[in-house]
């Protein structure tokens, strides 16, 4: 059995992949960010029920932080009409 891919929108930067993982990690461990992520989503910590493993939730996880949270590339490096941070 192969283990998941998981990508980030990150992941040809080298410079704020180590800062967005961090970011991700520390979001696991906040409390009101997690409400807030089922909250918005509906998805719970093992993954909308026959939606997938542990690991699949992590990658819908990050996605949301991406967009919800630390931003995208999109969001950084766009022409500064829109911050990192929404």
């Amino acid at each position: 059995m192969t283990e998941p891919t998981f990508t980030t929108p990150w992941d040809n930067d080298p410079l704020m992949l180590p800062a967005f993982v961090g970011c991700v990690s520390w979001a696991l461990g906040n409390d009101e960010i997690v409400a807030r992520y089922k909250m918005e989503t509906g998805d719970t910590l093992f993954g909308i029920p026959g939606a997938g493993e542990p690991a699949h939730f992590v990658q819908r996880f990050s996605d949301w932080v991406a967009e919800n949270i630390f931003g995208t590339p999109d969001d950084v490096y766009s022409d500064g009409k829109k911050g990192a941070v929404h």
